[in-house]
């Protein structure tokens, strides 16, 4: 469930959604990384740059999100296979707009982050936040690690939290920034949920002792 704000906002700018942007931004990520084993200076042209985007090229907001990780080929295919399937899960849950409002805060966030503090930074906690968003809304699919252990997202998740809750205490403050910044619209989204649940539990908790 999203918060109650999505769906105030859906109704008022329903004209920002764009359809088919999972298929999209994989599609996008795969010539990427075409395009790059053919002219490896090619990503620069797309990374998140704040001087670069200081001087005029604003393109480098957004298009940082399409620039996939750097990893053997084997693996990268691997990647954009499951990144497509929560990407396009998402879409398919919460239709167009939201799932397109979901990414955009994502991206200008991080990109805002980057502005703000002068530091350039990477995709990594953007697609950290479409992951976990997929994790909260099916917390029981399975994913065969290693293509042979079936392991619940829920778990899969969890860990993932421990990564960012280990980056939050002992990273350095680009990490730092940089997490709170990818995962801004996770917390727009979900916060309110979480929160509640946090509520019923101390709750329950009480009422018990």
């Amino acid at each position: 469930m999203t918060a109650a704000w999505v769906d105030r906002a859906e109704r008022r700018l329903r004209f920002l959604e764009i359809p088919n942007l999972a298929a999209f931004l994989t599609a996008m990520n795969a010539l990427s990384a075409l395009l790059t084993s053919i002219k490896p200076e090619f990503p620069e042209q797309l990374l998140l740059q704040p001087s670069s985007i200081l001087h005029g090229q604003v393109w480098r907001a957004v298009t940082f999100v399409l620039v996939p990780p750097d990893m053997p080929l084997l693996w990268l295919i691997f990647w954009l296979i499951l990144y497509f399937t929560y990407l396009n899960a998402l879409e398919r849950a919460w239709g167009d707009f939201k799932f397109t409002l979901y990414v955009l805060i994502g991206a200008l966030a991080t990109a805002g982050a980057s502005l703000a503090t002068r530091m350039p930074f990477g995709s990594f906690y953007f697609v950290m936040s479409l992951f976990l968003a997929f994790a909260k809304i099916n917390p029981d699919v399975q994913l065969l690690l290693f293509f042979v252990v079936p392991v619940k997202m829920r778990w899969i998740a969890a860990v993932a939290w421990f990564v960012l809750a280990w980056g939050m205490l002992f990273g350095g403050f680009q990490d730092r920034v940089a997490i709170l910044a990818g995962l801004f619209n996770y917390a727009l989204y979900f916060g309110p949920d979480h929160a509640f649940q946090l509520r019923q539990a101390w709750r329950r908790r009480r009422f018990r002792s």
